[in-house]
């Protein structure tokens, strides 16, 4: 069961179109859109946009010591143009010990 939410989830966040509505472009092109997701829970997406929005995240199950459950763990960064034109980027990781954005 565990397996199947973390596909649902995996599936659910690759979708990139509520980023760009909210964003007020709701018309840029996707250019790259890639998004694989394996048998154990592990996943992987790609995405960019004409108007220069990118992004990547991979996550999996990882054993948690002490405990007989996995944990998700998940590495990803984005970038956009802001409207006075600075690059912004974020990169972010999290595990059972919460999420760190760097």
């Amino acid at each position: 069961k565990l397996a199947i939410v973390i596909l649902l989830v995996a599936y659910a966040s690759a979708d990139v179109s509520h980023i760009l509505g909210k964003a007020g472009e709701a018309g840029a092109q996707i250019l790259e859109q890639e998004h694989n997701v394996g048998p154990q829970g592990e996943y992987e997406f790609t995405y960019k946009t004409e108007n220069g929005i990118s992004g990547q995240e991979q996550g999996g199950l990882k054993p948690v010591s002490g405990s007989d459950v996995a944990a998700e763990t998940v590495q990803g960064e984005s970038s956009y143009t802001a409207p006075d034109g600075q690059v912004i980027q974020l990169s972010y990781s999290a595990d059972e010990n919460g999420f760190v954005a760097r």
